[in-house]
């Protein structure tokens, strides 16, 4: 009767335990039902499993202040029990004295005084021991055998309600995840600013999960950069390389990533330095309270990784949370797909109106000198800056110049120039890209033109020409606002503005500069000619040299030059030819110490017979101590041989300023340097002289080919070509014919490359600018002397058509000149018979055909025949 009134007693414990809320609910109830259900027990407790090990969770009968920092570890809890684990995870209970516990817990000792038996009933749940239930006995003799079979079924009993209960609270608690996530989804909405968001998200995800720690990292490219971070262990600014660490494995797998904090996968930063890359923390370093590690991808809606979103936490991630933040991170991708979308349809807004603004500003300029100084005025007038400034980079040293400014402190910048690692232009050069800085008074690279280190934001952006090369950096900023009355102030967004302005400029400064250029090397040429035809009329070598070094001084920018010889014992090298502004000191340090063919630049060109060019001679550490003196700056010397021996060197210098030469100036210097030598080979003159005209023109003729887009092969083709059906016509001037054929082209040097170069069909402003070509060409080289009529009449006339539909006159039939008549077949055969960027080339019936078609309609009919004639 006892046993049955036992067991019903069971069965209202059960009823009473299975409406609880909670574990800890359940275990109070249960520790005192099961000492109204084992009266022989005079109290109790409950341990429980945790994180840290097995905590008191439910005390009867002890002082709690004895035992409430108790924590017992799973070895310690299984010696306790006094049973094998296999016998714990079948609930079955054990009994033993207090006096031979084997745990070797002596803080239990005062808590344990007076009782001499434990009842101990393992709670198992899931394969581990969730619970330990142990009830004390003060009375000498043990439990009865009724208590030890009550305590296995309730053992057993609770096993089942803490499964019930365990699996309510996880529903319950994906439940309010849910309603968070959902709660934070809606929130994500109200963003307006992509920035805004990422600043946010730490703190959003906290409203989803119990976390110590959290941070957003963006993905910048290579790096993942930390953006915004709950964590004082992962301020923003910090950077993870490419491939280290679980975030970069995340987006990598494309998915929610777990781990312990203490994996070496798990990467965090530390350190002073934002800008660096740190290690990882060691588990010395290991954050107080931080065990668990989540890190979720962020991808946006082309799948593309935005960044991760990286979680620390004293709870281990359950699996079911992989799922939430799954769903929590595409929403999150998502809004930021949306906003980046909006961002850069504004920013293509402002784009668009910076250009607009841009190209107003900078349409009228007619020089590079004045696009830049326009540039830095527009750029000033589109933002909020202090100043502005345009760096012109130098191929030769990669440094950079400022070449035009604009607001505070704009006189003492222009003539700036920043070598390696100096300057924040240098950083914009370096990495091509974008540079803003929000106080640049920090960044021990920065360089101030009014010479004192002050507070204010930089902004700098590249500038490239029409082919994407770098040619310079244009920047803003706002250091030395102290000085003014109106402060500035600039934004990383302001970066659009600059952008836009800047590729109006680049496109401008390569019009202006290919324009300048060609007008330079259409001089350069010129230079070159004459100085051919004045040779001719030479025979003193001194005075053969003299009029080289003029061409070179003109052409070089340099202020005076040397044509210098051996002469004396012991040799020495002496200035047998003096030309432009020398120090009064210098041939007075020739006398006093002569430079010998092993000493300084001139000795190393005699030597090593090949040019040299000292920038700044300054700096050069050969340079000898009394000319330094005297005052060098730039320095270039080219030897001269004769029959392949040293004769002599041509040496030009500048003692005001620092002359910079790119190498095209370089071989040009050679060139006349090559020139001199032929011209003091006395007996083959006439032949070099020739041979030198010739193949300046034909090179001229070929430079021409390359920027025009002809095949390749087109100018030697037409000359020769040209001279062959002269012969078979008995044209008289064969050579002026052949020179013509060279230069036909020679006016498209100034027609724009987006004119010449254009895919399409020419606009009606476009072709008028193409048909100025052949006269150009005919007014740059009238004044050559030694050209004939007949090569000036084959560049004007060469477009002119039998019936009158040519250009640039219109001549029709024999009023044009036969040369121009014969040069032009030749020209159109050439063009058929040859493939094109725009064209495949004929077969030779079609041009046959063709030429045939157009006899006595645009060509010549009498010439075309001949021609026919000379192709079969």
């Amino acid at each position: 009767m006892k046993r049955v009134h036992s067991h019903r007693a069971l069965l209202e414990l059960l009823r009473q335990l299975v409406g609880s809320v909670s574990t800890d609910e359940l275990f109070q109830r249960a520790l005192h039902g099961a000492l109204e259900l084992i009266p022989s027990a005079d109290a109790g407790s409950i341990v429980v499993r945790g994180r840290d090990g097995y905590r008191y969770a439910a005390l009867a009968g002890f002082d709690p202040r004895l035992v409430q920092d108790i924590r017992f570890s799973f070895e310690q809890t299984l010696a306790w029990y006094g049973g094998s684990l296999q016998q714990a995870l079948q609930a079955r209970p054990q009994a033993h004295r207090v006096e031979y516990h084997p745990s070797g817990l002596k803080q239990l000792e005062a808590a344990m005084e007076g009782f001499h038996w434990t009842l101990v009933v393992p709670i198992p749940l899931a394969g581990e021991i969730e619970a330990v239930l142990n009830l004390d006995r003060r009375n000498p003799e043990p439990f009865p055998a009724e208590a030890l079979e009550l305590a296995e079924e309730l053992g057993k009993s609770l096993e089942v309600v803490l499964h019930s209960l365990r699996d309510q609270e996880r529903l319950h608690q994906r439940l309010q995840r849910e309603e968070a996530l959902s709660r934070v989804l809606a929130s994500l909405s109200s963003f307006k600013d992509a920035e805004a968001l990422w600043a946010s998200l730490p703190q959003l995800v906290t409203e989803l999960l119990p976390l110590e720690q959290a941070s957003a990292l963006r993905r910048e490219g290579e790096v993942l950069r930390v953006v915004s971070s709950l964590s004082p262990d992962l301020p923003p600014g910090y950077l993870v390389p490419k491939g280290v660490g679980m975030s970069w494995q995340a987006i990598e797998r494309r998915q929610v990533e777990f781990a312990l904090f203490s994996d070496p996968r798990v990467y965090l930063v530390s350190g002073s330095d934002p800008q660096g890359y740190h290690p990882a923390y060691g588990r010395q370093a290991i954050p107080k309270g931080i065990v668990h590690a989540a890190f979720v991808p962020l991808f946006n809606s082309q799948g593309e990784a935005l960044g991760v979103l990286a979680f620390y936490g004293e709870q281990a991630f359950a699996p079911e949370d992989a799922a939430l933040l799954k769903v929590l991170a595409q929403g999150v991708g998502s809004v930021l797909s949306r906003l980046d979308a909006q961002a850069a349809q504004a920013r293509q807004v402002l784009r668009l109106e910076a250009l607009a603004k841009a190209t107003q500003a900078l349409g009228p300029a007619h020089s590079v000198e004045e696009v830049c100084r326009r540039t830095v005025e527009e750029a000033l007038r589109q933002t909020h800056a202090v100043s502005a400034l345009l760096s012109r980079l130098n191929p030769v040293d990669e440094s950079l110049e400022v070449i035009a400014a604009a607001g505070y402190a704009a006189e003492q910048a222009v003539g700036m120039r920043f070598y390696h690692g100096q300057g924040m232009a240098w950083q914009v050069y370096r990495n091509k890209a974008p540079l803003f800085v929000a106080d640049a008074s920090g960044v021990e690279a920065a360089r101030f033109a009014s010479g004192k280190r002050s507070t204010g934001a930089y902004l700098g952006v590249p500038l490239s020409d029409l082919e994407g090369q770098f040619i310079g950096v244009l920047s803003v900023d706002t250091a030395g606002q102290g000085d003014l009355a109106r402060p500035g102030r600039i934004t990383p967004e302001d970066r659009y503005i600059l952008e836009a302005l800047a590729q109006v400029a680049g496109v401008a400064i390569s019009r202006l500069s290919a324009l300048e250029q060609a007008q330079r090397r259409a001089e350069d040429y010129r230079a070159l000619v004459q100085m051919s035809a004045d040779l001719e009329t030479l025979t003193d070598p001194l005075e053969v040299a003299q009029r080289a070094l003029k061409t070179m001084l003109a052409l070089s920018g340099m202020e005076a030059g040397g044509f210098y010889m051996l002469q004396g014992e012991p040799p020495h090298f002496w200035p047998v030819v003096n030309l432009g502004s020398f120090p009064p000191k210098l041939l007075e340090l020739y006398r006093h110490f002569p430079i010998g063919p092993q000493d300084g630049m001139l000795g190393r060109v005699w030597q090593e017979g090949r040019t040299l060019y000292a920038r700044d001679y300054q700096t050069l550490p050969e340079a000898l101590p009394g000319y330094l003196e005297v005052g060098f700056r730039s320095m270039i010397i080219t030897p001269v041989r004769q029959k392949g021996e040293p004769y002599g060197l041509l040496a030009l210098g500048s003692f005001s300023r620092v002359v910079s030469l790119d190498p095209d100036a370089v071989r040009l210097l050679e060139a006349i340097a090559r020139r001199l030598e032929r011209a003091l080979e006395r007996a083959t003159y006439l032949e070099e002289i020739t041979r030198t005209r010739e193949a300046a023109l034909r090179a001229l003729g070929l430079g021409l080919e390359l920027r025009d887009l002809e095949t390749k092969g087109h100018t030697d083709r037409v000359v020769a070509l040209s001279q062959a059906l002269g012969e078979r016509l008995g044209f008289a001037d064969l050579e002026g014919l052949r020179l013509g054929a060279y230069l036909h082209d020679l006016g498209k040097m100034a027609v724009p490359d987006e004119v010449l170069q254009k895919a399409g069909q020419l606009s009606t402003g476009e072709w008028r600018i193409m048909k100025t070509h052949p006269q150009i060409g005919y007014e740059m080289l009238q004044a050559l002397s030694f050209l004939p009529e007949v090569a000036l009449n084959v560049v004007r006339y060469h477009h002119e058509r039998w019936d009158g539909s040519g250009y640039p006159l219109g001549l029709r039939g024999e009023e044009i000149p036969l040369e121009a008549r014969i040069f032009a077949v030749v020209d159109v055969y050439d063009a058929l018979s040859h493939a094109r960027p725009y064209k495949e080339a004929w077969d030779p019936e079609a041009v046959r055909s063709e030429l045939e078609a157009q006899a006595g309609k645009t060509l010549d009919p009498e010439v075309v025949r001949a021609f026919l004639d000379l192709l079969a």
